[in-house]
């Protein structure tokens, strides 16, 4: 049993009598220290994980709003030039951003895939924001 250290007699209960207080005052302290080194290194492994998914999130989301820029540009320049006599009541502007909107719900970066918007008409619906608000989130929770 000599050749045991002292954290192998901490360790085993029919040894840990034979420790002397400063050997379990060490064997303590070394736990401890194992201890809140291990749940240190696992928080910053998890920090420097979040950090990661943070700027791959960030770094996507500046994809998407550069493709959407683009695409506002394309189609207002489109719309402008084709804008029947029609379409005048709504501005080109407006056009521009509902077919952006229409092309981005549909995963769709051009207008050239056949997409032609023929007539927007306004809508004045009898519900508040609240329950038109409502229920879109209802309807986008059940999308695949």
């Amino acid at each position: 049993m000599d050749g045991l250290n002292f954290m192998e007699r901490f360790a085993d209960p029919a040894l840990f009598d034979t420790l002397t207080r400063v050997e379990l005052l060490k064997a303590g302290l070394v736990t401890t220290l194992m201890g809140v080194g291990t749940t240190f290194l696992v928080l910053c492994l998890i920090w420097l994980a979040i950090a990661l998914m943070s700027r791959i999130l960030h770094l996507i989301e500046r994809v998407k709003n550069k493709e959407m820029a683009s695409v506002s540009t394309l189609l207002h320049h489109d719309v402008i030039g084709t804008s029947s006599a029609h379409a005048e009541e709504i501005s080109p502007e407006v056009i521009a951003v509902i077919t952006a909107a229409i092309l981005a719900a549909e995963g769709k970066t051009a207008i050239d895939d056949g997409l032609v918007i023929r007539k927007i008409n306004r809508v004045a619906g009898t519900r508040p924001s609240w329950g038109r608000a409502g229920m879109i989130d209802c309807m986008e929770s059940r999308r695949f």
